[in-house]
C-alpha cells in the first residue's frame, strides 16, 4: 500500500539525456525495497518511492556512482 511507503528525491548531477535518467533509474530500481522510481534529466532529479524497513535514502544515494551524487 502507497501509505506504508516513503517519498525520497536526490538531487542527481550529470545528468543531461535520456540515456543518462534510464541508467540512473535502472540503478535505484533495482535496489531492494524500491517499490517505484523514476528519473528526470530535465529537473536532475531521481524520485523513489521505498519500503522503509528495507531501504533507506542513503543506501539509495550509495547506489549512484560518484559521479552522480550530488
Amino acid at each position: 500500500p502507497r501509505e506504508k511507503l516513503e517519498l525520497i528525491t536526490i538531487s542527481v548531477k550529470g545528468l543531461s539525456c535520456k540515456a543518462c535518467s534510464l541508467a540512473v533509474y535502472e540503478i535505484i530500481a533495482m535496489i531492494e525495497g524500491v517499490e517505484q522510481a523514476t528519473a528526470s534529466f530535465h529537473d536532475s532529479l531521481a524520485n523513489s518511492w521505498i519500503v522503509p524497513s528495507k531501504t533507506n535514502r542513503p543506501a539509495v544515494s550509495s547506489a549512484l556512482p560518484d559521479t552522480c551524487r550530488s
